[in-house]
C-alpha cells in the first residue's frame, strides 16, 4: 500500500509540474522554437504563452504595437483556440480588441472593435491608380460577428464609420460630414452598402469584392450646395448627371 501510495503522489507531483510550466510556458521561448511564417515576426516579447504581450507585431510589412493576448484555456475542451486580443494604445495609429476563437474549419471574431486613421490605412493599402484621392479622418470599425473558412468569409455582421473625415483630390477638398457603410458577407464575397452625406456632397452605393480580390463598385455622387465649383467642375468627368443632378460611379478591376 506505501509503494501504491508513493507511486500516486510522484504521479500527481509529476502531473502538477508538467501542468505548472506550461501555464508558466514563456511566451518568447514559444515564440523562438515555434515554426514562424516568414512574413511575421514579433519583438519585445514578455509575459507567458497563455497571457502576454508583444512590443511590435509585423504581418506582411505591417506592423501593430503593444500586442496583448489571453488565451482561454477552457476552450481547449472543445477542440478550439479563444483568445481575447488587443492591439495598441491612445498614441497609436491603429488599436483594436477582440474574441477571436479558431478550429480546424473556421475562424471566428467576436464584439471587435477597430480605429485606425485613414492616413495610416491608406499608406499601407494604397487606393488603385485611377482613384486620385487622398481620405483624411478616422476609420471605426464594430464587428458583432465574423466567421472565415477555406472558401473565405461565411458570416459577417458590422458597421464602419468615417469620422472627422475629408477627401482631397485633383479638383479640391471635400467635407464628407457623416460617412459609413453596412458590411455583410455571402459565399466569401464581402459587401459594403455606403451611405454618406455633407453639404458638399452625398454618395450613396455598393461596393464588393471577391475571393480572388476582383471588385466592383457602383455608386451614385449628388453635389451639394457647397461644394466648391472647381470641384464641380471635375465631376464632368463622370459623365452627364441624371436628372437628380446624380452622378454614376462604376469601377471593376482587382486589387
Amino acid at each position: 500500500m506505501k509503494i501504491k501510495k508513493i507511486v500516486g503522489l510522484t504521479f500527481t507531483g509529476l502531473l502538477a509540474w508538467a501542468f505548472f510550466l506550461v501555464v508558466n510556458l514563456p511566451a518568447a521561448f514559444v515564440y523562438q522554437m515555434a515554426p514562424v511564417p516568414d512574413n511575421v515576426s514579433a519583438s519585445n516579447i514578455s509575459g507567458t504563452l497563455w497571457s502576454g504581450q508583444a512590443g511590435e507585431v509585423t504581418v506582411n510589412n505591417v506592423t501593430l504595437t503593444s500586442v496583448n493576448w489571453d488565451i482561454k484555456p477552457s476552450a481547449l475542451l472543445g477542440q478550439a483556440i479563444e483568445a481575447d486580443i488587443t492591439v495598441g494604445d491612445l498614441q497609436s495609429p491603429v488599436s483594436a480588441e477582440a474574441t477571436v476563437r479558431a478550429t480546424t474549419s473556421e475562424v471566428s471574431l467576436t464584439d471587435t472593435t477597430v480605429d485606425v486613421s485613414a492616413q495610416w490605412l491608406q499608406s499601407r493599402f494604397p487606393m488603385p491608380d485611377f482613384v486620385a484621392v487622398d481620405v483624411l479622418g478616422n476609420i471605426n470599425l464594430d464587428v458583432q460577428a465574423m466567421s472565415f473558412t477555406e472558401e473565405g468569409c461565411q458570416n459577417l455582421n458590422g458597421l464602419v464609420a468615417l469620422q472627422r473625415s475629408r477627401l482631397n483630390s485633383p479638383f479640391g477638398g471635400v467635407r464628407l460630414g457623416d460617412a459609413g457603410a453596412r458590411l455583410s458577407c455571402e459565399a466569401g464575397t464581402l459587401t459594403a452598402s455606403v451611405n454618406q452625406s455633407s453639404s458638399d456632397i452625398a454618395t450613396e452605393g455598393q461596393f464588393t469584392l471577391r475571393p480572388n480580390m476582383s471588385f466592383n463598385l457602383a455608386a451614385t455622387l449628388t453635389p451639394g450646395e457647397e461644394l466648391p465649383d472647381q470641384m464641380k467642375q471635375g465631376l464632368a468627368f463622370l459623365g452627364q448627371p441624371e436628372g437628380d443632378n446624380a452622378y454614376s460611379l462604376r469601377f471593376s478591376g482587382r486589387l
